[in-house]
């Protein structure tokens, strides 16, 4: 099982020896951060308090991120990943971003809490070779919307991520002896979540 547009998918899946790609001067990912707005608080966040006064003011324009995303082309780039020091999803410019990237060639991944997903907007995704991730830490809804403190945000997750399941059925690739997936969830594993990991990861597997 390997996850289509990571590093591995690249190398075992494409054939494709990256650091001789860098060696030629050629870039394979190129990560592409959206403004630092988010609708939750999570304690884990890495972005200080300060970044999210921000808002879009300091970020890129659609066209800037075009011409980024041709720049990058031009130099070989193969994958991209959307994530943000926010939420990605509440970006303006992200559906033209994924709308350029596939027109481009590039296998995109988008990295979202996933609390402001539509059917629409995963439909779209899917036929876009998008890759989605949805960030996750914990299946028990009070541990969930303590760390982000955000009420009710895990009965949107989980109904995305039930929809984004659906919709992304049956569209696993077998590719050099490889299944494909372009669905995944993502947790970063801390001494306080590991039985929390453990229970997605059998969600994941059911």
């Amino acid at each position: 099982k390997i996850l289509k547009a990571s590093s591995y998918y690249l190398e075992d899946v494409l054939r494709l020896r990256l650091d001789e790609r860098a060696n030629q001067g050629k870039i394979s990912f190129l990560l592409l951060n959206q403004p630092p707005i988010c609708d939750a608080h999570c304690r884990r966040c890495f972005m200080p308090d300060d970044r999210r006064t921000l808002g879009s003011k300091s970020s890129i324009t659609l066209d800037e991120s075009k011409k980024v995303l041709e720049q990058a082309r031009d130099y070989g780039a193969l994958c991209l990943e959307i994530s943000g020091e926010g939420e990605p999803v509440l970006s303006k410019n992200l559906l033209g971003i994924i709308k350029h990237a596939n027109k481009l060639g590039y296998l995109t991944t988008l990295i979202t809490n996933g609390h402001n997903l539509t059917s629409e907007q995963i439909g779209l995704y899917k036929d876009s070779n998008v890759t989605l991730v949805f960030s996750h830490h914990s299946l028990d809804k009070s541990r969930y919307e303590a760390d982000n403190s955000t009420c009710g945000s895990f009965e949107s997750k989980m109904r995305n991520l039930e929809s984004a399941i659906k919709l992304y059925n049956g569209i696993i690739e077998k590719q050099n002896g490889f299944d494909v997936y372009r669905l995944a969830i993502h947790a970063t594993l801390q001494k306080d979540n590991i039985k929390d990991t453990l229970d997605l990861r059998d969600y994941c597997h059911e």
